[in-house]
C-alpha cells in the first residue's frame, strides 16, 4: 500500500478488530397465532424478546375493524414474520399466508423473512403451499432454541 503510516496503522488496526456481528436486536417479529396457540406463541415471543428483538403478537379482543387493522399495520410493519402452526388448523395457517401474500404488496420494504412455526400437537396436515421465502421452524417437540437461532440468522 503506498500511504502514510499512520493511515497503515489504522488500516492494521481496522484488519485485526474483530468484526461486529450483524445482530437483528432491532428487528420488528410479528408473531401472528391464533388463541389457541398463545402458550407456545408466548414461550417464542420471549425468546426472542431475550435477544433483543421487538415482538407484537396478534390480538384477539376488540371489534373486528380493530382486530384487522391491527393485523394489517402488523405486516405492513414488520421486518420478520412467524405464523404459529400448533394447534390451529391447516385452512387458518394458509388463509394467514394468503392475506400475508395480499398485504405484501402494500409494503414499501420487503419482507426479510416468513415463517411457519410448528408446534406441538403432532402430527401436523401438510400445508400443501409452495413459496419460495418461506422457512418451517420445527418446534414440533416444543420451543427449540436451536431452531429459533437460525430464524435469527435470516433477519
Amino acid at each position: 500500500m503506498a500511504i502514510g503510516i499512520e493511515e497503515f496503522k489504522r488500516e492494521i488496526i481496522n484488519k485485526l478488530a474483530p468484526k461486529k456481528q450483524k445482530t437483528a436486536s432491532r428487528a420488528f417479529v410479528f408473531v401472528n397465532m391464533e388463541s389457541a396457540d398463545k402458550p407456545l406463541a408466548e414461550k417464542v415471543s420471549e425468546f426472542l424478546r431475550n435477544k433483543g428483538l421487538t415482538v407484537f403478537k396478534s390480538i384477539s379482543s376488540g371489534t373486528p375493524e380493530e382486530i384487522r387493522k391491527d393485523l394489517e399495520d402488523n405486516l405492513l410493519g414488520c421486518d420478520a414474520l412467524i405464523i404459529v402452526y400448533g394447534n390451529t388448523t391447516r385452512n387458518w395457517v394458509r388463509a394467514q399466508l394468503r392475506y400475508q401474500e395480499k398485504i405484501i404488496r402494500l409494503r414499501v420494504t420487503p419482507l426479510k423473512v416468513l415463517a411457519v412455526l410448528e408446534g406441538p400437537p403432532e402430527p401436523k396436515m401438510e400445508l400443501e403451499v409452495e413459496m419460495n421465502n418461506l422457512n418451517i421452524i420445527n418446534c414440533i417437540k416444543g420451543v427449540d432454541e436451536s431452531e429459533l437461532d437460525r430464524f435469527l440468522e435470516l433477519i
